[in-house]
C-alpha cells in the first residue's frame, strides 16, 4: 500500500512521515506533498490508498484537492487534518466520501486509529471488487488485489486481505508448500527512468513467464520502492534448486534488459502460514550481503554471523585516530579499505561484523576529537553528509564512501597549514554572515571544529580572539558605510548586526575613538574631489 501526506507545514509532514512506524502498518511507500500541485503530481504518477490531507493550505485547499481525486475517479481513502474544527468543513467533506476527520494537533495513537480505518475500508473495497464478476476486472487490477493480499500477510500478519483473495481460489491455502524468494534490486548501471508502478509490472510479467514455464502460478508483491517477495506454486512448490535456477535466469535478464543488478533471496518448500517468518529470514539475508552482490541465495535459516562478529574490533582505532590527527588521512583511508577488503575476502565480514567496524570508527574520530578540534558530530550536519552517516554500515560500498568523506575531512589537518585552511573557512563564514548576530558555535560548526580549538586557532593565528575578530569586522564594514553611503546611522547599525543602537556605538568607539556620528559628520566635511 502507499500513503501521501500533504500540509503546507513541513514540519507537520515531517513528523507525520517520520513518527509513526508506516512500514509495520503495511504501507511500502510514504510520499509528502507540501501543497495541492504537488499532491496531484503524486497521485497522478502512483496508486495512493490513502492520503492525509491538510484543509488549510495556500492556493487550493484540502477540500478542493479530494474534489478533483473523486473526479479522477482514484479510489484513495482520504483524511481530512485541521487546527481548526469547523462544522462547515464536515458538511462539505461528507458528500466527497471522506473516511475521517482529525483535529490537530493529535497524538500518534488517534491518527493510526484513523489510517486504519482506511486500511479496512480499503480492504472492504476489494472484497465488493472480488464478489464481481471476473470478465469485469481488469487483468492488472487483479494481480494488484493479490499482490496487496500477500503484501498484507507478509508484513503485517493481517490474514483477512489474503482469505477474501483465497476464497476465489486465486491463492494457495494457508497449509499449502510454496516457494518464496525477495528480489532486491542492488544498483542501476545506467540513469533509472522507470518509476514504481511500470517497474512492479515489468517484474511481475518476466516472473510469471519464468513459471509458467514450469507450470507454476506466481505472485509479486512490492515490501518497499524496489524490494520485492515472489511466491510461487503449483501441484507442488518447486524446490529450491530449480527455482533457484530460473531466477538466476531473471538476474541475468535484469542486468541485460533493465541495466541493473539485483540479488534474490529464495526459501522452499514453505507452509504458506509460515511465510511471515520466512520472510524475516530473507530479509536477513539481504542484510547480510554487505558486498552488494548479485546472487541467487537458497536460505537455510541457519545465522551465518555467530562465527564472524569478531570482525568488531578488526582494526587498531588508535593508529588510525594517530593518522587521522596528523592529517595523514590517505593513509588512514587505505588502511581502512585494505580491511575491509581483507575481512570480505577471508569471510569474516557480515552485517553485525560491519557494524562493529563502523562503531570503532567512530570511536576513533572521538579519540582523536581533542587532538584534531574536529567535533565528529559538526562532520554530518549537511543532508548529504548525514546520509553518508545514516547508511554507512548497510554495505561495504557505502562503507567506503563514508570513511572516504570522514578521512577527506582531516586531510592536510597537521601543521601551519592545516591550521590555516580552518582559519580561511572561518573567516569566509564571518565575512558573508556580517548582517547577523554570529555565534562562535556557529562558525566552528562550518568550519568543522569545536569551538574551544577554533578559538585556541584564532589567537594563534591573528592574535586575537574569535569575538575581537567578529566585532573588528564588522567594525570595519560600518566604517565603510558611513564613509561612502547616505544610510542612516541605525540603518548602519543593522546592517552589521546591531538591534541595540547604544551597543553599537561603543563597539564602534572602542574600535576607532570615535562615534558612528562623529565618523558620519567628519566625512560629510570632508572637501569634496
Amino acid at each position: 500500500m502507499k500513503l501521501l501526506i500533504v500540509d503546507d507545514q513541513i514540519y507537520v509532514a515531517q513528523g507525520l512521515r517520520f513518527g509513526i512506524d508506516w512500514k509495520a502498518e503495511g504501507f511500502s511507500e510514504v510520499f509528502i506533498a507540501l501543497n495541492a500541485l504537488e499532491a496531484r503530481t503524486v497521485l497522478q504518477k502512483n496508486a495512493v490508498d490513502v492520503m492525509l490531507c491538510d484543509i488549510e493550505m495556500p492556493m487550493e485547499n484540502g477540500l478542493s484537492l479530494i474534489r478533483w481525486v473523486r473526479e479522477q475517479k482514484m479510489p484513495t481513502r482520504c483524511i481530512l487534518l485541521t487546527a481548526h474544527p469547523d462544522f462547515q468543513y464536515a458538511r462539505e467533506a461528507i458528500p466527497l466520501d471522506v473516511t475521517d476527520y482529525i483535529v490537530q494537533p493529535a497524538p500518534y495513537a488517534e491518527v493510526l486509529r484513523v489510517v486504519r480505518k482506511a486500511i479496512q475500508e480499503c480492504g472492504e473495497r476489494v472484497r465488493r471488487q472480488e464478489t464481481s464478476p471476473a470478465g469485469e476486472e481488469p487483468q492488472k487490477r487483479r494481480e494488484l488485489i493479490e499482490g496487496m493480499a500477500l503484501q498484507s500477510w507478509l508484513v503485517s500478519r493481517q490474514q483477512a486481505p489474503y482469505r477474501d483473495v483465497l476464497a476465489a481460489g486465486r491463492l494457495p491455502a494457508f497449509e499449502d508448500e510454496v516457494c518464496l524468494a525477495e528480489i532486491c534490486i542492488l544498483r542501476w548501471n545506467t540513469e533509472n527512468s522507470w518509476n514504481s508502478d511500470t517497474l512492479f509490472y515489468a517484474m511481475k510479467n518476466m516472473v510469471d513467464e519464468l513459471f509458467a514455464a514450469c507450470d507454476c502460478k506466481a505472485v509479486l508483491a512490492e515490501l518497499a520502492p524496489q524490494d520485492y517477495c515472489c511466491m510461487v506454486w503449483g501441484e507442488t512448490a518447486p524446490d529450491a534448486g530449480s527455482a533457484a535456477k530460473q531466477y538466476e535466469y531473471l538476474c541475468s535478464a535484469f542486468r541485460l534488459y533493465f541495466h541493473g543488478e539485483a540479488a534474490v533471496y529464495l526459501l522452499s518448500p514453505v507452509l504458506v502460514r509460515d511465510l511471515p517468518e520466512a520472510r524475516e529470514k530473507l530479509t536477513a539475508a539481504h542484510a547480510d550481503n554487505i558486498a552488494r552482490r548479485g546472487v541467487v541465495q537458497i536460505c537455510r535459516g541457519e545465522s551465518a554471523a555467530a562465527g564472524t562478529r569478531a570482525a568488531a574490533g578488526a582494526f587498531d582505532s588508535s593508529e588510525i585516530a594517530r593518522l587521522l590527527g596528523q592529517g595523514l588521512s590517505t593513509q588512514a583511508q587505505a588502511r581502512l579499505f585494505g580491511r575491509l577488503d581483507q575481512l570480505l575476502a577471508e569471510g569474516k565480514l557480515d552485517a553485525a561484523a560491519l557494524r562493529g567496524f563502523y562503531q570503532d570508527f567512530m570511536q576513533a574520530l572521538y579519540d582523536v576529537a581533542e587532538e584534531s578540534g574536529i567535533d565528529p558530530k559538526n562532520l554530518f550536519d549537511t543532508a548529504g553528509a548525514f546520509e553518508l552517516y545514516r547508511n554507512a554500515a548497510h554495505s561495504v560500498e557505502e562503507m567506503k564512501t563514508f570513511l572516504a568523506y570522514v578521512c577527506g575531512q582531516y586531510e592536510g589537518l597537521a601543521g601551519e597549514e592545516g591550521s590555516r585552511r580552518i582559519v580561511l573557512k572561518a573567516e569566509e563564514y564571518i565575512k558573508h554572515n556580517l548582517e547577523k548576530n554570529i555565534r562562535r558555535d556557529d562558525v566552528a560548526a562550518y568550519a568543522h571544529v569545536s569551538a574551544g580549538y577554533l578559538s585556541h586557532l584564532f589567537s594563534k593565528e591573528k592574535g586575537c580572539s574569535l569575538k575581537e575578530y567578529i566585532v573588528r569586522q564588522k567594525m570595519l564594514l560600518a566604517r565603510s558605510l558611513l564613509r561612502t553611503t547616505a544610510l542612516p546611522v541605525s540603518i548602519v547599525a543593522m546592517r552589521v548586526g546591531y538591534t541595540n543602537f547604544s551597543q553599537f556605538s561603543q563597539s564602534y568607539k572602542a574600535a576607532f575613538q570615535c562615534s558612528p556620528s562623529a565618523e558620519r559628520k567628519a566625512t560629510e566635511q570632508e572637501p569634496k574631489p
